[in-house]
């Protein structure tokens, strides 16, 4: 997987591709983005996918203002109400600009 990259302080889409994924019994897919790659870190951004499709998602200035430097995202699958790790963990990469969506 690739690092995603996501803009501080006003709206990020991001596309989720999960349209070669097999479902077969998988109830769904979870991202899950956390500042730090810990079981204890409480999770900032979390999104849970059901069908083999392309997902448009999008984080709100509120959620992207969380994260911090170092800040990573991985994919889950829960089967039959448990979760297994699917993919590595990966770099989030915060771009900061000078304007802002926050009222």
């Amino acid at each position: 997987m690739e690092s995603i990259r996501i803009d501080v302080g006003v709206y990020t889409s991001l596309t989720i591709d999960l349209s070669g994924f097999n479902f077969t019994g998988i109830e769904k897919v979870i991202l899950t983005i956390k500042n730090a790659p810990s079981v204890k870190q409480e999770p900032i951004i979390e999104r849970e996918f059901t069908l083999p499709q392309k997902y448009s998602i999008t984080v709100s200035p509120e959620e992207s203002i969380r994260l911090k430097n170092g800040a990573v995202y991985d994919l889950c699958k829960v089967i039959e109400g448990k979760t297994y790790k699917m993919s590595e963990n990966c770099d989030v990469i915060l771009r900061r600009g000078v304007g802002d969506c926050i009222e």
